[in-house]
């Protein structure tokens, strides 16, 4: 008989925790796992995609940022319904009310921690609160605390968490989706994107938020953009477009429009770092950033600013600069420019080899199963 895993996530739009646990499901063992995916918002883009795995999908529709007292009554009773051996939640507010849900029904817990900054002002005050909520739950809920980085994983300990439950387990990337450009790819993507050949493409690929500091992008782009003549920057993730008030801004600013290319959300990233000489991450606040684990896969370059793990992933195959610093950005994008193509090429060589090596999706798969099995209502908990 299968361990049936109940998946808990605040919503199915994409993101970092939210493509690991598309990759976890898609990858999961059917012989050994019966998976179920529970979004307490909407089915957002990947909500489809699941379903289309035969795997069962609910959306439970709560508003996010806000308490529904009601649907939240409906989680535990479908929780009940559905009588899962485990229930593994992702992010805070899955987290906070799978904790609820499981101590009612008397389910096995394992939670998720994505996240390392929460900053008033910039973050959501309720999930803020939400935080601070779980630090306390943290000792009567969940079995164990999967952080996704050791960043994550200390930065919670600081807050309250009960550290002899939390470990680590790194994301994973999927070597295969993920891989570099053929001479032929680069050419075809660039041509359809409107991108020169000749031109060095620093790319960042991340939704419109706060903690991925576009502005600092921006910043750092309009520096370099006025010592080269041939560089252009492309922006891919959800809000990066043109009707963007805030981003069209900052980029009129810099007088950019000619140097910069705004993509929007698109189902092909694999293919739009293809396009790309060098990966950047501008955000002052991740845990483990996985556009720089899908940029290093796809034989890149990096240049992150030094937020969560990102300066144990890249290793010695990129740049790390201080965050919210757009001079050190703006150098380390020079810097990577002035070293060559083939420079570049031997860098982005070992940045994938050190994601087969280390980061791989398998791994994470692996480490997920046997945490899984070991928490499951059929196994004795762990020794913590």
């Amino acid at each position: 008989m299968r361990t049936k895993i109940l998946h808990l996530i605040s919503n199915l739009d994409v993101g970092g925790a939210e493509m690991i646990l598309f990759q976890l499901v898609k990858c999961t063992d059917r012989s050994i796992f019966e998976p179920v995916v529970v979004s307490l918002t909407t089915l957002g883009s990947l909500g489809k995609d699941i379903s289309e795995m035969n795997i069962p999908v609910f959306a439970l529709g709560m508003q996010r940022g806000k308490f529904d007292p009601a649907r939240t009554v409906h989680l535990m009773q479908l929780i009940n319904s559905l009588k899962p051996d485990l229930v593994q939640s992702w992010m805070y507010h899955a987290d906070f009310l799978g904790g609820l849900a499981c101590l009612a029904n008397r389910i096995p817990l394992v939670w998720g921690i994505h996240n390392t900054v929460l900053e008033p002002g910039q973050s959501k005050q309720s999930t803020i609160l939400t935080r601070q909520l779980c630090a306390r739950l943290s000792y009567l809920a969940p079995r164990m605390i999967v952080c996704c980085a050791d960043a994550a994983k200390q930065a919670h300990i600081a807050l309250g968490y009960d550290a002899r439950k939390m470990f680590v387990i790194p994301n994973g990337i999927d070597t295969e989706r993920f891989k570099p450009a053929l001479p032929d790819e680069r050419k075809q993507i660039r041509y359809e994107l409107g991108i020169r050949e000749t031109d060095v493409v620093v790319g960042l690929v991340a939704r419109f938020d706060p903690l991925k500091d576009h502005h600092n992008f921006i910043s750092a782009a309009g520096k370099v953009k006025v010592k080269n003549d041939n560089v252009s920057f492309v922006l891919c993730g959800r809000g990066c477009n043109w009707q963007n008030n805030e981003l069209k801004k900052w980029i009129d600013e810099w007088n950019l429009r000619a140097n910069i290319h705004l993509l929007d959300q698109r189902p092909d990233v694999p293919q739009i770092l293809k396009s790309f000489d060098i990966l950047a991450v501008s955000s002052y606040g991740e845990a483990w950033p996985v556009a720089l684990g899908e940029g290093m896969a796809s034989g890149l370059p990096s240049v992150t600013t030094d937020v969560g793990d990102a300066a144990n992933i890249i290793g010695d195959s990129g740049i790390v600069v201080r965050p919210r610093d757009s001079t050190e950005l703006a150098k380390g994008f020079e810097t990577m420019i002035s070293l060559g193509a083939e420079a570049r090429r031997v860098l982005g060589a070992r940045a994938r080899r050190r994601i087969e090596q280390h980061f791989s999706l398998a791994r994470t798969i692996d480490e997920y199963s046997a945490t899984h099995l070991a928490c499951s209502s059929r196994k004795q908990p762990v020794a913590l």
